[in-house]
Order: structure tokens, then C-alpha cells, then sequence
């Protein structure tokens, strides 16, 4: 029929005959909604069941890996050394019903991730989703991150999943993580503590798999630990250097005793720069090197390896021993010591001295130059020379505590005077022992690391931690901040004093004086 015959049919049809066409139209339209709906559906349930079958076949495949594993070393243990450390168990892998049962539990929070630039008329037929455990102040929670499938005139269409999320594998946030860093390093929560307090999650909330989740955490902020090294070796100042012993599990399982934490501190841009340094042994070398000390002025204590790395660098190295340490010395002598004996004591009168020395620090202002002229002065000298005969006329007998403060002062020899020749060194070295000090106090908590790959790791977390606080920062949301961006943004960014740190993590002013 053409088009004319057809016009003539259509204008010969009644009212009530076109009615009838217009809902036989509608009526196929439902028709073929309610196909492509159902459709959908089965398709959505096929890809669901899909998806239940992997993973079921991944704890599977995982459960015989770990049976194999389990039969090959029972073959080998007869031939393992006595007392050899095995390898912990690593526990079952988190699965979906337990993770959907904590988020149900937990307000069923839901994050949608969306693709951008979504067409008009796309339709969501499907969804993939994983769960992730975050923290709040005081609260953890199990979030359900949803990454819906769209239908679009090109296709399908998908956000993809986050490339710069730094545990894509696991349940694992920087949020969580970043508070478990900062409740073990700065407020000595141990591990095993926290795990009490977290959601039951497979895979997460053991000690061991927290342990882990803090190690990969450690190693995704490495870059940023070295760019804070590398700041600091690029200092014209002086540095202030101390070491404390570490606990390591491993070495007391075989035999050993402790590994060693360096904390260096450094002022940077005027402001004081914090970096901790883990050794397996005492000496020095290695944290001279991290730090970049090469040709450097050092604040440090009595300790001889600081001597012989002077020595090895033929004098690049200018050492300046702690006045303070040597006057705590000089005061133990007094401690116990009769009223009546301490008037005429030599012990007394080195300690009058050295308080004077120190009561002519605290009065002098100005720049370096402007320091070193007053300390080159009549009065200052007066005291110097008299600290020196004062020890040279000292006698006492061994084993006695002026005869270990006189030791002390003759092994220093003329390291305790650099700051005569150089008016930007300080008398001792406490700022190197207030940093590491947090190390100390935490250490009581979290009693010792599982082995010196750990101590390396929780330098770089302490590191971090440190110099947030020392720059007025949120040290928790300084961490997951900087975990959220450490594979979007260049480590120099991520920098406690970048100027790319939000100002929202800002709790104070920066401390310049350390």
C-alpha cells in the first residue's frame, strides 16, 4: 500500500478504532520491557553466581596451597635446624558472608563509585562490589563499596576499580591503618590490643594479619621516609644524633640480643626535622650515611662509634659531646652523699661551673657569630678553664661514681668543647634524646619487633609520625592522608611541610625549637 492508501486507511479508522491501536501499542511496549527486565535480571543473577563460584574456587585453590604447603614442610621438618623460626599461619581468607554480615550489622554503609561522563539513558543491570574496614575517632566500621555496571548506547560501562588504592587485596584502609600505626608507635597500643577492639574480620583483626596489613603500609610510605632523609642531608646544619636498643624477637629466638634505633634530628628551613633509622648493630655507619652526615657537625653522647666513624671520615666530621650528659654524671656523685660532704667536694664545685656555663647559654641571643664572641669572653673562659683544672686535679678512687664521671670527661677530651670554635653547636644533645624517646616509651608497650625487616618499617612509620607532630599536623589523618595519595602524588608532596597537605589536618603552630 503507499503512502496515500495508507493515509486513506488511517483517516477512514474511528476514534474508538484508534484507541484500540494506541493500547495494543502500549501493551507491546510493556511486553518488551518486562522481557529485557527479566533478561537483565537473569543476567545479573548468571554474573552473581559467576562470581560466587570464583571466589569459591579461589578458597578452595587456597585452601590446597595451604595443605600442600603444610605436608612439604612436615617432610622437611626433620631435616630443619632446632629452634628454627617457622612460618606463622596465616589464618582463612576473609569471606563474603562474614564481611556482609559485619556490614549489615554496622548501618550497611555504602560507597557507590560510579563511571565518569555516564550517557543519558544508561541503565545499571549489574554491580560488582567489595568491603572495605574503616576507622572514625573511637569506631570501626565495614564499608560496602559498590562498582555498578552500566548499560549505554556504546555498551557496558564501569568504573574501574581505585589504581591508586595502596591494599586493593584487602579489607585494609589507610583510615584503619593509620590509626593502628599511630595507637602502637606514639601511644604504645599494641597490636594485639587493638585487634580486641576491631570487627572480627578474617584475614585483618589477628595480631599477625594486622601486623602484616602495618608492613605493607610501612613500605608504601618508604619513597616518603627517603624524600624526609633526603631533605635532610641537604641541610648546612648541624645534627643531633642518639641510638636506643630495640628488643627483636628473632635474634633472642636464636641467640642474639637487640638491634638499634638511630633518631637523627636536623633543622630544615628553620624548623627542626626528625628521621629514625633502624641498625641491626650499634655502629654508627649507617645511620651517617642515611642521614647524609658526611661532613657534618654531630651532637651525640659518649658513645666510641662516633669516634671511629670521626676517624674514618680523616676529620670531615666535627663531634660535639653532650655537656649534658657529663653534668648528670657529675650530679650522680652527689646523690647519697652526706649534707656535710658535699660543701667541700669536687664533685660540687664542677657542678657550680657547669651550672654557671649553662646559666650564660641561656642568657645569650643573636646569631652564631654573635655566640661564639660571647662564649670567647672573660667570664664565659673563667668558667671553661676552671672545669678543666677541676678535672685535671681529680683523683678519686676506682669504682667510685667521680672516678666514672672523670673517665667519662677524659674519653670526651676536647670533644666537649667544640662549641668554642663553632657558635651554632649546642651544649648537649637533647634534642635527639627527646626524639627518641618516643621510641623508648612506646617500646615499653610494644616490648620488641618480630625481626629487623620490622624495626625498618616502624622507623618509617615513627619517621612519618614524628614530623607531622613536630608540624602542627593530625599525626592519624596526616597517615591516611598521605597512604590515600602516596601512589597519585610525587613523595615530595607528601611531605609533612608540602604545601599540598590539606589545612584541615593543622592542629597548631609548627614547633621551631625543638
Amino acid at each position: 500500500m503507499g503512502k496515500k492508501g495508507f493515509a486513506d486507511g488511517y483517516e477512514s479508522l474511528t476514534r474508538e478504532e484508534l484507541m484500540g491501536l494506541l493500547r495494543e501499542r502500549d501493551r507491546t511496549i510493556e511486553k518488551r520491557d518486562a522481557r529485557i527486565k527479566a533478561l537483565e535480571g537473569k543476567l545479573a543473577r548468571a554474573i552473581a553466581e559467576i562470581s560466587a563460584k570464583q571466589e569459591q574456587l579461589l578458597i578452595r585453590n587456597y585452601n590446597d596451597y595451604v595443605t600442600k604447603r603444610d605436608a612439604v614442610d612436615a617432610s622437611k621438618g626433620a631435616s630443619a635446624k632446632p629452634g628454627r623460626k617457622r612460618g606463622r599461619p596465616r589464618g582463612p581468607l576473609p569471606s563474603r558472608e562474614d564481611l556482609e554480615g559485619l556490614w549489615a550489622s554496622g548501618g550497611r554503609r555504602t560507597r557507590y563509585v560510579d563511571p565518569e561522563g555516564l550517557p543519558e539513558g544508561a541503565v545499571a543491570f549489574a554491580e560488582d562490589f567489595t568491603y572495605k574496614v574503616e576507622r572514625e575517632p573511637g569506631r570501626y566500621f565495614v564499608v560496602k563499596v559498590v562498582r555498578r555496571k552500566y548499560r549505554t548506547p556504546d555498551g557496558v560501562a564501569q568504573a574501574p576499580a581505585d589504581p591508586a588504592d595502596p591494599f586493593p587485596h584487602s579489607p585494609a584502609t589507610p583510615s584503619l591503618l593509620a590509626a593502628a600505626a599511630v595507637l602502637k608507635l606514639l601511644l604504645g597500643v599494641p597490636v594485639d590490643r587493638q585487634c580486641k577492639r576491631m570487627p572480627p574480620v578474617p584475614g585483618l583483626s589477628s595480631p599477625q594479619a594486622l601486623g602484616r596489613a602495618l608492613g605493607r603500609a610501612a613500605d608504601a610510605l618508604l619513597p616518603v621516609k627517603k624524600a624526609v632523609d633526603a631533605a635532610m642531608a641537604g641541610s648546612p646544619a648541624y645534627a643531633n644524633v642518639d641510638e636506643t636498643p630495640v628488643r627483636v624477637l628473632e635474634k633472642y629466638r636464636d641467640g642474639g640480643r637487640n638491634g638499634y634505633v638511630f633518631a637523627c634530628v636536623r633543622d630544615v628551613g628553620g624548623y627542626p626535622v626528625a628521621s629514625y633509622l633502624y641498625s641491626p648493630t650499634r655502629a654508627p655507619d649507617s645511620a651517617v650515611e642515611a642521614f647524609g652526615l658526611r661532613g657534618a657537625a654531630l651532637v651525640v653522647d659518649g658513645f666510641s662509634g662516633y669516634g671511629r666513624v670521626r676517624s674514618e671520615s680523616e676529620g670531615a666530621i666535627t663531634l660535639q659531646r653532650c655537656v649534658a650528659h657529663l653534668r648528670r654524671k657529675v650530679l650522680e656523685c652527689l646523690k647519697g652523699m652526706p649534707a656535710a660532704d658535699r660543701a667541700g667536694s669536687p664533685a660540687r664545685r664542677i657542678a657550680e661551673e657547669l651550672s654557671a656555663i649553662y646559666g650564660l647559654e641561656r642568657s645569650m641571643e643573636g646569631t652564631p657569630e654573635e655566640r661564639l664572641l660571647l662564649r670567647g669572653g672573660k667570664e664565659y673562659m673563667g668558667h671553661v678553664k676552671a672545669l678543666r683544672r677541676l678535672f685535671a686535679s681529680l683523683d678519686p678512687d676506682e669504682g667510685t661514681a667521680l672516678r666514672r664521671a672523670k673517665e667519662y670527661f677524659d674519653n670526651g677530651g676536647e670533644d666537649f668543647f667544640s662549641f668554642l670554635s663553632d657558635g651554632s653547636l649546642p651544649l648537649d644533645n637533647n634534642r635527639a634524646e627527646r626524639a627518641v624517646k618516643l621510641f623508648v616509651l612506646s617500646r615499653r608497650n610494644f616490648l620488641f619487633v618480630e625481626n629487623d625487616a620490622g624495626g625498618e618499617r616502624a622507623a618509617t612509620l615513627m619517621t612519618l609520625i614524628e614530623n607531622a607532630t613536630l608540624r602542627g599536623l593530625d599525626a592519624e589523618g596526616y597517615l591516611a592522608w598521605a597512604l590515600s595519595n602516596v601512589l597519585r602524588m610525587p613523595a615530595e608532596d607528601l611531605l609533612p611541610w608540602s604545601p599540598k597537605v590539606p589545612g584541615s589536618l593543622k592542629l597548631r603552630h609548627a614547633i621551631k625549637n625543638l
